[in-house]
């Protein structure tokens, strides 16, 4: 990897050698120097800013989520946005295992 490499080009390179797929990638950022790591075919959110900058041209093709909350606060709502702990209606349910009994 080049070493001015950008963030998105360095999370995409560090996915890649993991075998992650970029669709089960959740890239969160908050500033203008951020906007290549939120574009391409992975799940993207920006923290809740009165002003976005550049970050306000993402559209809708870069699937990005632009959080109301600020910091750790819009993390959790981009998490929630994206239903990535499976919370929703439409999420499976779990399948108890045997992990998850207790002793008796």
């Amino acid at each position: 990897m080049p070493i001015r490499a950008s963030k998105g080009l360095a999370l995409r390179y560090v996915v890649g050698r993991l075998g992650i797929p970029m669709e089960r990638v959740l890239a969160i950022g908050g500033s203008d120097a951020d906007a290549d790591m939120l574009r391409g075919n992975m799940l993207g959110a920006v923290v809740g800013h009165e002003e976005h900058g550049e970050l306000a041209c993402l559209d809708a093709d870069d699937d990005v989520y632009f959080a109301k909350r600020p910091y750790a606060g819009g993390v959790l709502e981009a998490i929630a946005h994206y239903d990535l702990l499976g919370e929703s209606d439409s999420a499976p349910e779990r399948v108890p295992s045997d992990e998850d009994a207790s002793p008796a």
